[in-house]
C-alpha cells in the first residue's frame, strides 16, 4: 500500500557482513520506538 513504513533494523557492532530481506508489516510507529535517528521512513509512492 502507498503511505509511510517505520523500519527498525538493530545489527550488532561485532556482526559480520550478511544479506537479509527486510518484510514491511505495517504503517504503525511501534509502541516500543527507539529514539528518531535510529528510526528509517520510507514513503512509498507506487
Amino acid at each position: 500500500e502507498k503511505g509511510t513504513y517505520y523500519l527498525w533494523l538493530h545489527v550488532p557492532y561485532y556482526q559480520e557482513a550478511a544479506e537479509c530481506e527486510v518484510k514491511l508489516v505495517g504503517q504503525n510507529v511501534p509502541s516500543d520506538m527507539p529514539p528518531e535517528n535510529e528510526i528509517r521512513k520510507f514513503k512509498i509512492e507506487e
